[in-house]
């Protein structure tokens, strides 16, 4: 009778533990890849879902309690969730840990890996941002079904690009290489059906914007054709060199999609020159359009020209206002893909 109440006792106790993290898994959204995680991303780690550590740290200890995640849960020290995915039947987990006092400010974001069994099984920090004495560090990412695309920097010096390429054989599933080390990485050829899309419903392309020194993913790797320049001179200065980055993108109806894009120029006589436009691709792949929405710069005597934009989602359209302040503005508008619905099984049914 004794051991009939210690059994039913112990398996009583680990279905709790199991149903307390199956619970806990629930509550976490599932996201759909390819997903990039750069300066953006981090202005929004605070308004993704806050996770109490104390709650959670279960799941952040590996099955044979070789390592465990500690992160403390004070005011200045929280822990995010960015969303969760499977990749080969197994769970794999998008955690921030945002850490903020008088002397450092940094964000760490962890890729952790678990079995089958929702035991963690290993995990390592693929993108992060760090400011301490003002100096900057850090890893943006493009993160794919089977890659992971980390473009480093300090001191506003960038450095080599690596590849990491999944290997289910390993713990940490993913082989490490440099880019130029790589065929695939050197050539790479994003599909233009699955390119991120963030989860933003207006982008305001003003002052603010351009006047922030944004670390973005390099523009090739959302797009076939990376030729992105729409300003070529202002006056009789030319451009001396042009670097473009991934802004976002959105289905459009037609399977046609969108993809915005962010130039900055170098000009002999300015301090600023960048512009924001859109690429829209047919169904096919071709490029059916490409379009400069706003270009703001500043020379070097400091006279400014802003010709602004906005972009916003209203009902199933998409909305573009562009112009110069207190003049008429250019509007476009497109149709985006409507998302279809999702049937619900009632609670109880099959």
């Amino acid at each position: 009778m004794i051991r009939y109440f210690l059994f039913l006792l112990i398996t009583a106790n680990v279905l709790s533990q199991i149903n307390h993290t199956d619970s806990l898994l629930s509550k976490i959204n599932e996201i759909k890849l390819p997903l990039v995680i750069d300066d953006l991303t981090f202005i929004q780690i605070t308004k993704s879902n806050y996770l109490n550590y104390d709650k959670f740290k279960e799941l952040l200890v590996s099955d044979d309690k070789e390592f465990q995640i500690n992160i403390k849960d004070t005011i200045s020290s929280k822990l995010y969730s960015l969303g969760k995915f499977y990749n080969k039947g197994k769970l794999n987990l998008l955690l921030a840990h945002h850490f903020k006092n008088d002397k450092e400010d940094k964000i760490l974001i962890y890729l952790l890996n678990y079995y089958l069994n929702d035991k963690l099984c290993s995990y390592d920090i693929i993108a992060y941002k760090t400011i301490s004495n003002n100096i900057v560090s850090q890893k943006i990412s493009l993160l794919s079904t089977n890659s992971i695309v980390s473009y480093n920097s300090k001191n506003n010096i960038d450095n080599e690009i690596i590849y990491n390429v999944i290997n289910l054989r390993k713990r940490f599933p993913y082989d490490s290489y440099y880019c130029q080390d790589r065929d695939t990485c050197v050539k790479y050829i994003p599909k233009l059906d699955s390119l991120p899309e963030r989860k933003m419903n207006c982008w305001s392309f003003d002052k603010t914007f351009f006047n922030k020194n944004l670390k973005l993913m390099p523009y090739k790797y959302f797009s076939i054709d990376s030729t992105t320049q729409v300003l070529f001179s202002i006056g009789n200065d030319k451009k001396v060199s042009v670097k473009n980055y991934f802004l976002d993108s959105k289905k459009l109806k037609n399977g046609k999609i969108i993809v915005f894009f962010l130039n900055d120029y170098v000009y002999n006589n300015y301090k600023i020159v960048k512009e924001v436009g859109y690429q829209i691709y047919n169904e096919d792949g071709k490029l059916n359009k490409q379009k400069q929405i706003a270009l703001y710069h500043i020379d070097k005597e400091g006279i400014e020209s802003a010709f602004l934009s906005k972009v916003h989602i209203d009902g199933d359209e998409l909305k573009i206002e562009s112009g110069y302040s207190g003049l008429k503005k250019e509007k476009e508008a497109f149709e985006l893909l409507k998302t279809p619905a999702v049937a619900r099984i009632p609670s109880g049914g099959k």
